[in-house]
């Protein structure tokens, strides 16, 4: 075994552990089993948002672009935003249903609710626009073609 392979699953078992700690502690403070891995978010999320703050820094100093960010940005932040929301609104939503359904329902309503606000988000941008030829009729193909389950 190579030294980043045992690094990650040294990775692995700690923050398993560590999860598991701050879950246990939600529950002896009160929460329910559905909701206390919900404690675990923010701290999991916060090591993504300091490594990924501190590199994009790095390189708008380093490539000199901070003025990129000038003129119109405002619509970008708002569906960062949104999307930000989204996303930690399913997998709290995920949480609660693998308690209550199980795992691979929670899996599967997780995936299709995922593939379902892709798309309508991007007819709702028109993502489409300008797109090469060939793709936009892939992407026909797909919306007559798919499974229609009544």
């Amino acid at each position: 075994m190579n030294g980043s392979l045992l690094a990650g699953f040294i990775l692995i078992l700690v923050t398993g552990v560590l999860a598991d700690m701050i879950a246990n502690r939600a529950m002896w403070l009160g929460n329910s089993s559905e909701t206390a891995g919900y404690a675990v978010w923010p701290v999991a999320v916060l090591g993504g948002l300091v490594s990924d703050a501190c590199y994009a820094t790095f390189l708008l100093s380093r490539k000199r672009t901070w003025k990129s960010f000038h003129g119109r940005w405002h619509p970008d932040v708002l569906c960062g935003i949104a999307m930000g929301i989204l996303w930690m609104g399913a997998f709290a939503l995920y949480g609660v249903s693998s308690i209550l359904l199980g795992t691979l329902a929670a899996w599967a309503l997780i995936r299709m609710f995922m593939i379902m606000t892709a798309t309508c988000s991007g007819f709702l941008t028109a993502e489409w626009r300008g797109a090469p030829r060939p793709a936009e009729w892939g992407r026909r193909a797909w919306w007559y073609l798919r499974p229609q389950h009544y």
